[in-house]
């Protein structure tokens, strides 16, 4: 996939480093019950294909994944056949998924840092009405600026960085009701 052509589409200029996929797939538990994961930024699957590998036989599984892409979503939908694929924006991911649905997992890799602070508030707050208590929101970004903003938003998250070109950095919310 050639990412400069797309950056300001994707925010992407490079693959997911595999360090950043180890750690964001480290923090993904399957359970005996439904567990259902909405990945917003799927782009060709780079995170998504290591989850599914480790979901491998799990019958309950409810994965949506969201790109705003066309030729990534139709790659997916050709590729990986354990996924709703979902072309079209993260910001209304709610039309997309069942109104009963509880989110174990959300997983963004979107480029946040392309919208305005206005925005990425009530995307976050929305965010956190659709997890399940202990649920996880799993954000990679590489706008060191963009930290305050999800402190704030975010209570009680754990901040990771990694050293990469571009550096990337990660959050993680574990949602508490």
């Amino acid at each position: 996939m050639s990412y400069l052509p797309n950056l300001f589409t994707t925010g992407a200029i490079r693959e997911t480093p595999q360090k950043v996929i180890r750690k964001i797939v480290g923090e993904v538990t399957f359970t005996a019950d439904t567990t259902t994961i909405i990945e917003i930024g799927a782009g060709r699957g780079e995170i998504t294909k290591p989850l599914l590998h480790k979901a491998k036989g799990k019958q309950n599984l409810s994965y949506y994944a969201f790109e705003i892409d066309e030729e990534a979503c139709q790659y997916l939908r050709k590729h990986l056949h354990a996924l709703t694929v979902v072309n079209g924006s993260a910001f209304e991911f709610e039309k997309h998924i069942p109104p009963a649905a509880k989110v174990d997992y959300f997983i963004s890799s979107i480029p946040l840092s392309f919208y305005k602070k206005e925005m990425i508030g009530p995307f976050l707050q929305k965010i956190k009405t659709w997890l399940k208590p202990d649920g996880k929101l799993i954000i990679i970004f590489s706008a060191a600026w963009l930290m305050p903003l999800f402190k704030k938003h975010l209570p009680q998250l754990k901040p990771y960085t990694f050293l990469s070109f571009p550096p990337y950095f990660m959050v993680v919310y574990k949602h508490k009701v």
